[in-house]
């Protein structure tokens, strides 16, 4: 990683007709105490001064290289880079290049290929100012209608809870209850803010999700967005919808239901894959009650499951499916019945 660092370093003096980065590393020591401060006290008894300053200048040089050539190109390389780079703590930085894009843009552009789901719309961001990370910038642009998730806050309701806090039956239990899951179209969820993944809605006993696609490094970025509301004070959107989709999610047989019905589309392995990360993501996470953005979509999905309508069908629903499996019993019961009578009836004729 190093190395592609310093090539990165070189293209990028090179295209600004430099031979050193010196003037940078100047620049960079003038805000070394204020970026001393993101950092852990742990690492920074570790680093010397100098050493620090070398690496804010070399990572922020990659960063805003590997940005610009998302923006203007993209190719195979540059995509193995952005997914190993997403395991790595980028440092805050300020340079902004004298383009048509815009630093902000850049990396909205870079991110819009890794997030799942739609959202992220490059060159109609929501906020290109104050933020004091890069994950911040994404988090806010990432079209999760705050607005529109604080609908959900107008009233306060009454959330059925389980040990594990919040809750909702899982998808096979809700569709035994009588609860339908459709694929929630991109046309559908359009609104002042775009398209989102979190726009999940509730109508008539049919829940309408969006699709998400799970690739190897969802969970990672899901776990970046998570961390960030933890310790940022505001709405948790992100922190919400993997709850409602680990509510929904208890094991591998959830997973396919969702999958035949196109809410999931599985590019990470297994379906028990599947249902094991959305099963971890809210390990330690603190869930508040009071602010949860699928409260109402919650107590209206509870509600309908406690109808006497919907409790009887669920009733006849399971006697149907004892039924179906007694008399498959019974047919198997009998045809080896029949088998042994014949083999039986064979001996002694012989």
């Amino acid at each position: 990683m190093e190395t592609q660092k310093l090539r990165f370093l070189r293209m990028l003096l090179e295209r600004r007709n430099e031979d050193s980065p010196v003037i940078y590393v100047q620049a960079m020591r003038e805000l070394e105490s204020v970026a001393r401060s993101y950092y852990a006290h742990k690492f920074m008894d570790m680093i010397e001064p100098k050493e620090f300053v070398q690496m804010l200048v070399l990572d922020g040089f990659f960063i805003i290289e590997l940005f610009r050539k998302f923006a203007y190109s993209g190719n195979e390389d540059e995509e193995n880079l952005r997914l190993l780079w997403l395991h790595i703590d980028p440092p805050t930085t300020e340079f902004e290049e004298e383009k048509k894009i815009n630093l902000v843009q850049m990396a909205l552009i870079f991110f819009s290929g890794i997030l799942p789901g739609p959202g992220l719309q490059p060159f109609n961001s929501l906020v290109q100012k104050g933020f004091k990370h890069l994950l911040g910038l994404v988090h806010e642009n990432w079209f999760l209608s705050h607005t529109r998730i604080r609908e959900h806050f107008k009233k306060p309701v009454s959330l059925i809870m389980d040990e594990n806090g919040i809750f909702i039956p899982c998808a096979k239990k809700l569709l035994l209850s009588g609860i339908n899951f459709v694929k929630k179209d991109l046309i559908m969820i359009r609104h002042e803010h775009g398209i989102s993944l979190l726009d999940i809605s509730f109508k008539n006993g049919v829940l309408y999700i969006p699709t998400l696609a799970v690739y190897q490094d969802t969970e990672c970025i899901f776990r970046n967005l998570i961390a960030f509301e933890q310790f940022n004070k505001g709405p948790t959107p992100v922190t919400d919808y993997t709850r409602l989709m680990n509510c929904l999610i208890v094991d591998e047989d959830d997973v396919t239901m969702l999958s035949q019905g196109g809410i999931i589309t599985n590019y990470l392995g297994s379906n028990e894959d599947v249902a094991s990360m959305f099963n971890k993501l809210n390990d330690f996470v603190y869930l508040s009650r009071d602010d949860f953005s699928y409260s109402m979509l919650f107590e209206a999905v509870n509600n309908y499951c406690q109808r006497p309508l919907t409790l009887w069908m669920a009733t006849a629903r399971k006697m149907q499916f004892q039924i179906k499996v007694g008399s498959v019993i019974v047919i198997l019961l009998t045809a080896v019945q029949t088998v042994f009578a014949i083999l039986s009836y064979i001996k002694q004729r012989n």
